[in-house]
């Protein structure tokens, strides 16, 4: 999955997009009970979140530098 888009501003419609497409992907694929492992630093990735809360935060705060799953 291309994540060119994930350092860009959030703001943009090319964030929007990709991160709809991530989320769309991790929410088909990587769910327990329709909730995903929260890409959060803050969190240490080891919150499950709803695809609502998720898609908040990441048009909030940007993902964890590095981060690649």
């Amino acid at each position: 999955m291309d994540k060119s888009w994930i350092n860009m501003p959030r703001n943009t419609c090319q964030y929007m997009d990709g991160l709809n497409k991530f989320l769309d992907f991790a929410f088909a694929n990587k769910t327990i009970e329709g909730k995903i492992i929260f890409p959060c630093p803050k969190c240490n990735l080891k919150k499950w979140q709803t695809r609502e809360t998720t898609y908040e935060h990441l048009i909030l705060h940007p993902f964890p530098k590095g981060y690649t799953f």
